[in-house]
């Protein structure tokens, strides 16, 4: 049975409401006599004992065995979650998580940001640069050049969104084992298109990636061609 499943039964085989419009819930909580309409007409109530209302404070503690013994299980605020439940709860986000993606990037740019190539850092390359956008993304690429002005090794490092890490590496393949002329060919609209296409609110991770590319290819000084 999923969690929501479970919670469904949960709320059917209860006097739990759910989502109540303003009326009928005004009309339950005075009912139940968990509050009163004042002389002015506000209503007003409070919290039982009895009520199922929570704390803000409140923390849902999946107990373990392995730290069940650190966690104060009498404290008001620490609500046991069963492992089998956490788990059922963090697969369904995950998978609609998945869903809405696929609703808005492309393939490519899912598996790219899920399985990015050329990710980390270059021990000692021939140059090292990117900038930082107007979005707050950094990316940088570390670049080894052969005596042939051939591009032999390309990594990139980034703080961006997953958005952002599929632009940068798809610039790594499509960069790695080509001319420092070819490299510079290489355009954000170019790059967009290998990729399936992104979002409007995500295109500038394509120009932020070329643009970072390109201040990596300017520090590379006499390997550069004339």
């Amino acid at each position: 049975m999923s969690f929501n499943d479970r919670l469904a039964k949960l709320l059917a085989g209860s006097n739990i409401h759910d989502n109540l419009p303003r009326k009928k819930l005004i009309q339950a909580v005075v009912d139940n006599k968990e509050a009163f309409i004042s002389k002015c007409g506000a209503l007003a109530t409070w919290t039982p004992p009895e009520s199922t209302g929570r704390s803000p404070l409140d923390t849902l503690m999946v107990k373990r065995p392995e730290s069940e013994a650190t966690i104060d299980w009498t404290a008001a605020n620490n609500i046991p979650l069963d492992p089998e439940t956490f788990d059922m709860m963090v697969d369904e986000i995950q998978q609609a998580i998945g869903r809405k993606e696929e609703e808005v990037y492309s393939k490519q740019v899912l598996y790219e940001a899920n399985r990015p190539e050329n990710m980390g850092a270059l021990e000692e390359p021939d140059a090292s640069g990117g900038i930082t956008g107007p979005c707050g993304d950094t990316i940088m690429f570390d670049l080894r050049v052969d005596s042939n002005r051939v591009i032999s090794e390309i990594m990139f490092r980034t703080n961006g969104c997953g958005a952002t890490v599929a632009c940068a590496s798809m610039v790594t393949k499509l960069i790695k084992g080509r001319t420092l002329t070819e490299a510079r060919k290489l355009d954000s609209e170019k790059l967009e298109d290998v990729l399936g296409g992104l979002p409007d609110e995500n295109k500038h991770c394509a120009v932020l990636s070329v643009e970072s590319l390109n201040v990596a290819l300017d520090k590379l000084g006499d390997h550069n061609d004339k």
